[in-house]
């Protein structure tokens, strides 16, 4: 890890808007994850959604994520053999065989998994040229005609195969598309709609496989429709082949697949919806599929999304759909096109969209290059006023990363060309996790600060009052009495919550410390503590002792007066440690802290003139020594709070002088582009 600067710790807390590229997040393959084959749902494994909801409460990990798809259930057999000769056939894919191993490889990743799963189930295509395809199946190879294949593409968005499997009237016709498309050529898919919206929700992109009988006759008519058009009509095509071919076709199986999202990057995440008012993609994408990557990746629901949209390469077309997009007042995902933002901006509509902007928890920019996407991260810091924290890998993020308040390079392969100009070098989103999110939620981290100092203050306070007791034994009179040691915890309490509401429970040195030594400050914090204890009790009986011997011949403590004077000073003591761990001072803790030791002695002020109490107020701070004891307590953890935080911090090492940076104790050896 490479920190370029110790100062941008601070400026990661002031970040509250995440930017990242989709290509950040997820891998290029997916993964199969659902089918819906013979009216039953094979597969269980637990989803990216699912695990988003799980990961931070550490019941699930990204280890519980199968890579490839199992399920025991699912075997070839008669119910089954025509999918997996579906599966098996009807693809882009090609064969490579290296070292006696049979591997595929497509320009759709859906096809290898399909291939693989089939592999796996004992259906293997072993062979596969433009004329005819092999399957090897319980040690017999069975063979398959290509009569034609029409691969998937922007005006035939699905694929379709015809094949000779040996029947004398007729072909075998297999195609697959994504759900939507397949609503023209698959009879009756409607009645799968409850299905695919359950898959949906899950966040899964949906394909669908159908198939048919093909008359033979019917494929030479086919055929000869084709050589009419000739080889300058191609186009026309596609329709003659929806006709002819595609028409009325079965339904099979439903697919359901799953971004595979990147080591870490869930959990990185679900700290950022924690820490980040708003995360926006940038993606060169568009389309349906958007909506269901950030479903997969836990941060909408998937169940009715409200989704609003932004497309118009004119004013007037980009006006329209901002007229649109107020009829709701909230929205959770807003998808902006990448061209539109210059119109959105010169609308005059403009200030609407950025007040909506701000509320929406996750905003996308579709289609959109690398000049637009670092003007949408100029356009959130300076209309929509925030401090933009920008993630990226590639030479297409390093231009917005280079316009965002803070930049974090996570590599995602041996080419790091972020890694030169980034302020934030790690190599994982483990690491980045971790060094982030350290307790990422206001309120959680707060209430720890509050917890932590509140049992370091009672293991204070009960030193003291162990070592007053002793004093109190010596003089014969009661230490504390019941009434007392409540006001006592209170005012100490008073003290301690401007201290939990404005420091954070972790320093910038102790998380980048935490992230590679994670016991490291827990042990160091309590020795430290400990010893401090150990060094101010021994302070305090020696100071009594000299008192006790300059005060031996004059009158004790009486047993009135002491109790008070113990709790100034334990009072003083812990105000005084208190103040020596603030970082700095504001409108919120000056009255706080200070304020509370006002009021502390107004209070014994008003206690001891209380006609049933003898008033000692006065005559409590007569003598020197009572005044020297008090102002000791106060100034000694002070100073000596004030200088062991700065010896304590950390020291730049000459080849972080040299960069200008810091560098983590466990990347001191590695080599940074």
């Amino acid at each position: 890890m490479f920190v370029n600067s110790i100062d941008k710790f601070s400026e990661i807390i002031s970040c509250n808007s995440l930017l990242i590229s989709r290509s950040m997040l997820l891998e290029r393959r997916p993964i199969l994850k659902r089918i819906f084959l013979n009216n039953q749902l094979f597969g269980d494994d637990i989803s990216s959604r699912q695990l988003s909801h799980f990961i931070e409460s550490e019941t699930f990990t990204e280890e519980n994520l199968n890579r490839h798809f199992a399920d025991p259930a699912l075997t070839v057999n008669e119910e089954t053999n025509l999918f997996f000769e579906h599966i098996s056939l009807c693809h882009s894919a090609s064969i490579i065989i290296e070292k006696s191993k049979i591997n595929y490889i497509s320009r759709f990743h859906d096809d290898e998994e399909l291939l693989k799963l089939a592999a796996r189930s004992g259906v293997m295509l072993v062979k596969r040229t433009p004329e005819d395809s092999s399957l090897l199946q319980n040690d017999k190879i069975k063979h398959y005609k290509t009569m034609k294949l029409i691969h998937s593409c922007s005006k035939h968005p699905r694929i379709t195969i015809i094949v000779d499997d040996g029947h004398e009237d007729d072909y075998l016709v297999l195609t697959r598309g994504i759900y939507k498309v397949m609503n023209f050529v698959v009879e009756d898919l409607q009645y799968y709609d409850k299905y695919y919206d359950q898959f949906h929700t899950e966040g899964f992109h949906v394909e669908v496989c159908a198939y048919k009988r093909l008359k033979k006759k019917k494929y030479d008519e086919f055929c000869n429709k084709i050589i009419e058009l000739g080889v300058a009509d191609t186009e026309f095509q596609f329709p003659i082949v929806e006709d002819y071919i595609e028409k009325n076709m079965t339904f099979l199986a439903l697919l359901g697949f799953e971004d595979r999202s990147r080591k870490g990057s869930l959990l990185f995440l679900s700290h950022a919806k924690q820490h980040f008012d708003q995360i926006c993609f940038a993606t060169t994408s568009k389309g349906m599929s958007l909506i269901i990557t950030i479903i997969s990746l836990g941060l909408i629901d998937g169940n009715n999304p409200s989704i609003g949209q932004i497309k118009g390469s004119s004013q007037d077309d980009v006006d329209i759909s901002l007229t649109y997009l107020f009829e709701r007042q909230e929205y959770d995902c807003i998808i902006i096109t990448g061209h539109s933002l210059e119109y959105i901006v010169t609308s005059e509509y403009a200030d609407h969209a950025a007040e909506l902007f701000k509320k929406t928890p996750v905003l996308i920019m579709q289609r959109s290059n690398y000049l637009q996407t670092a003007a949408f991260c100029e356009y959130q810091q300076k209309i929509l006023k925030q401090r933009v924290l920008a993630v990226g890998h590639s030479v297409y993020d390093s231009c917005y990363m280079n316009v965002a308040n803070l930049s974090v390079a996570i590599p995602a392969n041996e080419i790091k060309p972020n890694n030169i100009s980034s302020d934030i070098i790690v190599t994982n989103f483990e690491q980045f996790s971790s060094l982030i999110f350290v307790g990422s939620s206001w309120l959680s981290e707060r209430i720890d600060s509050l917890l932590k100092f509140y049992e370091s203050k009672n293991i204070l306070l009960a030193m003291m009052q162990f070592c007053f007791s002793i004093k109190a034994n010596i003089n014969y009179s009661y230490a504390f009495s019941c009434s007392l040691y409540p006001v006592m915890l209170l005012f100490t309490v008073l003290s301690l919550f401007p201290h939990c509401i404005t420091k954070n429970s972790k320093s910038s040195e102790e998380i980048m410390l935490d992230v590679t030594k994670p016991s490291q400050i827990y042990t160091k914090k309590t020795k430290f503590f400990f010893v401090f204890m150990f060094f101010t009790a021994l302070a305090f009986l020696l100071i009594e002792t000299i008192f006790f011997v300059i005060r031996r011949c004059s009158d004790p403590f009486t047993a009135v007066e002491s109790p008070f004077l113990i709790i100034a000073n334990s009072f003083a003591f812990y105000t005084a440690f208190l103040i020596s761990d603030f970082e700095k001072f504001n409108v919120v803790n000056v009255p706080g802290v200070i304020g509370s030791l006002i009021f502390f002695f107004v209070f014994m002020l008003i206690y001891t003139n209380n006609p049933n109490v003898p008033n000692v107020f006065d005559s409590m701070f007569q003598t020197r020594e009572e005044v020297f004891l008090v102002i000791f307590w106060f100034f000694v953890p002070l100073v000596f709070g004030y200088v062991t935080k700065y010896f304590s911090k950390p020291r730049i090492s000459e080849r972080s002088h040299n960069n200008r940076g810091f560098v983590m104790p466990q990347a001191r050896n590695q080599r940074f582009l």
